[in-house]
């Protein structure tokens, strides 16, 4: 039973991260997509953006 608990925690956490990492591509993916919500950004925040979806998004 406690092998069980300890396996149920390690899933929360992963569901935990899943979670979290899809609302930040999610975002991403809003900022490439609508424009005016690109420029209140700061310049480094634009940089890695266009690194990581692999397009300029401004």
């Amino acid at each position: 039973m406690q092998r069980d608990l300890w396996l149920m925690d390690k899933l929360m956490c992963l569901r935990s991260l899943g979670a979290k990492a899809f609302m930040l591509l999610g975002l991403g993916m809003c900022l490439i997509s609508f424009p005016g919500w690109r420029q209140p950004l700061p310049g480094p925040l634009l940089q890695r953006l266009e690194r990581f979806y692999g397009s300029r998004p401004g």
